[in-house]
């Protein structure tokens, strides 16, 4: 399952990177940060690549998950500081709501 969360994970990054500059765009790496000092994303470019996760998590899985209203109530570390936090994240999330 986690496998498949990365794709759709990467799916989003395409469609950000072909919104933003040579120099913007991100890698489609696990460990791309998303969050933090050494993250191409801007508070607004973070906000956009998550909620598009997210809508394509929903749609892939039949499910309604709100990934920032879950993230503040179960996680101590945020979960959107890179490819790999997000897609545990996100399995978590699913097997949890499952």
């Amino acid at each position: 399952m986690k496998d498949q969360i990365i794709k759709l994970i990467y799916k989003s990054i395409e469609e950000y990177n072909l919104s933003v500059t040579k120099e913007r765009r991100l890698e489609l790496e696990l460990n791309t940060v998303l969050y933090g000092n050494n993250s191409q994303l801007d508070s607004l470019g973070l906000a956009n690549l998550l909620l598009s996760v997210e809508n394509q998590f929903n749609m892939d899985y039949k499910k309604e998950l709100c990934m920032v209203d879950s993230a503040i109530q179960i996680e101590p570390i945020n979960p959107f500081l890179n490819v790999d936090s997000l897609a545990t994240f996100l399995k978590e999330l699913a097997l949890n709501d499952a």
